[in-house]
């Protein structure tokens, strides 16, 4: 039984015989995340876009990120494509933005902020 994130073990049992046990790992909800709090989109191959880990568990998340003032610059439900730090092909400025990410329906948002720096 499954409680929570964690390392596990898995075996497969028929009649008599056990095969060998496999270790794994499984992360519930937000904290099989990785958010990172930073990225810098110069084209220098590190850290270019914002690339969540985990978010390839969830079929359809629902990524905004805002500015400052509320406006919406990047809306995406496709956990393949990260934030690359444009808006309608347009560099975003260097500074602080906030995002909302719905995992799922039943999940409460996550909220926070992310920095591109240049």
């Amino acid at each position: 039984n499954v409680k929570g994130s964690g390392s596990y073990f898995a075996a497969l049992v028929v009649g008599n015989c056990e095969s060998q046990r496999v270790s794994f790992k499984i992360g519930i909800g937000s904290s099989a995340m990785k958010i990172p709090k930073s990225f810098s989109p110069n084209n220098d191959g590190i850290h270019d876009t914002w690339l969540i880990e985990g978010m390839e568990l969830y079929t359809k998340p629902d990524i905004r990120i805002f500015n400052r003032f509320g406006s919406l610059l990047y809306h995406n439900t496709n956990s393949s494509v990260p934030f690359d730090g444009r808006n309608n092909g347009v560099d975003l400025p260097a500074g602080t933005y906030w995002y909302i990410i719905k995992l799922t329906e039943d999940c409460k948002a996550l909220t926070g902020s992310v920095t591109i720096l240049r």
